[in-house]
C-alpha cells in the first residue's frame, strides 16, 4: 500500500478543518490524519454530506457526526 497521503478535496473549505486543523494535540492530530489527509474520507460524516447536499456541516461537528465533546476542545 502505498504511503502516499489522500488529501480529502474538500478540506480547504471544510469548516472542521479550518477551525481544528492547526491543532497539535496527538488526539487531534489522529483524527485529522485520519479523515482529512488520510484514506478514510469515506468515513466521514462532514464529507459525506458536503458530497451528498453540497454543503458543509458546521465547524462544531466531528467526522464521526457527532459534535466536538468540551473535552475535545480542551485539547491544543
Amino acid at each position: 500500500m502505498s504511503k502516499e497521503k489522500c488529501k480529502c478535496e474538500f478540506v480547504g473549505g471544510c469548516h472542521f478543518f479550518k477551525k481544528f486543523g492547526s491543532r497539535q494535540s496527538n488526539v487531534w492530530k489522529a483524527i485529522l490524519n485520519m479523515y482529512c489527509t488520510g484514506h478514510s474520507k469515506h468515513l466521514c460524516e462532514v464529507y459525506l454530506q458536503r458530497q451528498k447536499t453540497g454543503i458543509f456541516a458546521a465547524s462544531n461537528i466531528m467526522p464521526s457526526g457527532q459534535p466536538v465533546s468540551m473535552v475535545f476542545m480542551q485539547l491544543s
